[in-house]
Parts: C-alpha cells; sequence; structure tokens
C-alpha cells in the first residue's frame, strides 16, 4: 500500500459508522502487508493510523464508548454515580465528571437529574 493511500471499508463514511459507538460497528482498520502479522507495532503508528481511518483518536474514542455505557448504567438506575464512574473505567469521580460534561455538556448528575 502506498504511503499516504487509505483502505476504505464499506460505505466509505467514517463518520456514520463510527457515531454508533460500538466496536462492531467501527469501521475495520487497514490491514497490514501480508507475512506481517503479530508484528508488533508503534504505539504512535497504531494512532496515527487509527485516527487517519476513523478522524477520531483512541482516546476520544474510548472515552466517548464510556461515556455511552456510563449514559446507559444511569438510566438503568441501578448504581450510584461513583459506581458507574468505576464501571466504565475512571478512577476517580472528578475525572469521569469531566470527560462527562466534555461528551454530553452536563455532569452525570444533571444527566440523571435529567431523566426525572
Amino acid at each position: 500500500m502506498e504511503k499516504g493511500s487509505r483502505m476504505h471499508h464499506g460505505s466509505g463514511n467514517a463518520d456514520s459508522t463510527a457515531d454508533s459507538g460500538s466496536p462492531e460497528s467501527a469501521p475495520p482498520l487497514r490491514r497490514f502487508p501480508p507475512g506481517n502479522e503479530g508484528i508488533e507495532r508503534n504505539p504512535k503508528y497504531i494512532s496515527r493510523v487509527f485516527k487517519e481511518e476513523t478522524q477520531e483518536g483512541i482516546l476520544d474514542y474510548m472515552n466517548r464508548l464510556r461515556i455511552k455505557k456510563a449514559r446507559t448504567l444511569i438510566k438503568s438506575g441501578k448504581f450510584t454515580l461513583e459506581q458507574i464512574g468505576e464501571m466504565v473505567g475512571y478512577a476517580s469521580m472528578k475525572t469521569f465528571r469531566r470527560a462527562f460534561r466534555k461528551e454530553t455538556g452536563m455532569t452525570p448528575a444533571g444527566y440523571r437529574d435529567s431523566l426525572l
């Protein structure tokens, strides 16, 4: 594959598939040339390829999925916000609140209250 070229799959519209937020619906990343299976890749390279293919950074993608799951858990009403923050991978409530607000425009408590 030439440098700078991209391999497109499906509709070719990464935005439409990335919006659903599930790993199953994410566009497949380009395949490496035959014979390179199992070769370790530089994290910067993997991050660059991910962003080229999805138009979204790995951390942004992961945070978006975490907050999507948190919203589902908040809607369930079965867990405290602290439990939900831990369940979706945030070590502190401060970090969870910050990420939730960045993604949704409101705090987890504000989101929960908006459902009532």
